[in-house]
């Protein structure tokens, strides 16, 4: 399982820190096939409804690019993102 994973992201010299609670177990053949279909589904309604952001599903997690006018703009538009895939 994946333990102590802490995502950052930065913005200037912004800087948000937050530990991962949910986990997976990767060594069973179901956790892929699980985790494939359901980052299929979440990658396409991202694509859809969020066209703006640009996201990526990795081996073990998801990452979304954006790029906007200001700071604040950027922030608002990746709060959406982040509450729809916490949904």
């Amino acid at each position: 399982m994946l333990a102590d994973t802490t995502v950052e992201a930065f913005i200037g010299n912004f800087k948000v820190k937050k530990r991962i609670q949910r986990e997976c177990q990767q060594s069973h053949v179901l956790s892929l096939l699980l985790w494939n279909f359901n980052m299929d589904d979440l990658l396409t309604k991202l694509q859809t409804n969020y066209w703006y952001a640009y996201s990526q599903g990795l081996a073990d997690g998801l990452v979304s690019l954006l790029e906007g006018m200001d700071r604040l703009t950027m922030m608002g538009s990746m709060q959406r993102v982040i509450n729809f895939v916490n949904i």
